[in-house]
């Protein structure tokens, strides 16, 4: 028997499986103790979706009936039909699908209810046996405002984990302040950076690191908000070096209008860093088990003051042990392995 991987859109890159929501079904494989098979969209092989499951089908029709779970990544109609032809030839096997939903998703097929996409939809989500859902708050938007989409008792709360990270006792500088933000999508927040930075006093010493992607044109407003402070740079992609960041900061500072996760809220949490952030992703239920952590609206004057106040406490306590075992890959899938036996 298998634990068998579908990807049905074009775009993959084998590094996506090495990170992030990418590694749920390597490390599903290895709980479970079965070998893991992955079979790909790639437009090369393949001119559209339709002949890629038809490809798929023909194939590969004795890998579909020896697989024990088929895992599938997001809600939609691609995953839903799949769903429902992939229970056509094996019964047996358990559909699994790694949502990776957001509130606009949600409000997205809120919108669409009546069409018949949306129907067709819930109609296929019939096959699949356990949607996972990274946070707390996507699971009460979709129980309010399309209860029936998916189906409750489906639903299970599975966040993302982190598997690479190196916990030291590394000394933190008060004043250091890390940000981790890009400015291709207006929905991390980069705009509200100088906002924030611009109360900043002349005299407070801080240093401000921001991680990301960013052009010329941003860095320079950003510098632009306040010339007295240290503004450093890092155009990071190794998440290990992003972490080392993390670890010598104090506070991480999070603006996202909206995010389905955030990875960077736990990496922060893992660093031990006091977090200041909007009500996104993860947020509520880091919040939950993380002390050091305030969760606001948006406001830069609210910001600012929860960033003095923060640096001018030198009591620096070592709060992230829980968070070490509840984000971590192995503990995450066991626990769901576990239900998914009871069941």
């Amino acid at each position: 028997m298998t634990v068998l991987f579908v990807y049905c859109w074009d775009g993959f890159e084998d590094s996506f499986l090495k990170k992030d929501v990418g590694l749920f079904p390597e490390y599903f494989s290895k709980v479970c103790g079965e070998p893991l098979e992955s079979v790909i969209f790639r437009s090369e092989n393949n001119k559209n979706y339709i002949s890629f499951v038809l490809n798929f089908f023909f194939f590969r029709r004795l890998l579909i009936r020896e697989s024990k779970y088929i895992i599938l990544f997001h809600v939609s109609l691609r995953t839903a039909v799949l769903s429902f032809l992939l229970k056509l030839i094996n019964r047996k096997a358990k559909i699994i699908i790694k949502s990776d939903i957001s509130i606009s998703n949600i409000k997205y097929f809120k919108l669409r209810e009546k069409t018949l996409k949306f129907k067709l939809i819930r109609y296929f989500n019939k096959s699949v046996d356990f949607f996972c859902i990274e946070t707390s708050t996507a699971i009460d938007e979709l129980e309010k405002n399309i209860p029936d989409f998916l189906g409750a008792e489906k639903i299970y709360l599975l966040p993302n984990g982190v598997d690479f990270i190196d916990v030291r006792d590394v000394r933190k500088d008060l004043k250091t302040v890390t940000i981790i933000t890009r400015d291709d999508s207006m929905l991390k927040g980069f705009d509200r950076i100088p906002e924030v930075l611009s109360n900043i006093t002349s005299d407070s010493n801080y240093k401000i690191n921001i991680i990301g992607s960013l052009t010329d044109k941003t860095k320079e407003k950003i510098i632009r908000s306040n010339n007295n402070l240290n503004v450093v740079f890092h155009d990071v992609k190794n998440r290990k070096e992003v972490f080392e960041i993390l670890q010598e900061s104090n506070v991480f500072l999070n603006f996202s209008y909206e995010e389905s996760y955030c990875f960077a809220l736990i990496e922060a949490a893992m660093a031990n860093c006091h977090i200041i952030t909007t009500p996104v992703g993860v947020s509520k239920d880091l919040n939950a088990v993380y002390k050091k952590m305030n969760v606001v609206d948006y406001n830069p004057e609210v910001f600012y003051q929860l960033l003095k106040k923060t640096c001018d406490n030198e009591n620096i306590e070592n709060d992230n042990v829980l968070i070490k075992n509840k984000y971590n890959w192995f503990n995450i899938v066991s626990g769901f392995n576990n239900y998914i036996r009871g069941q």
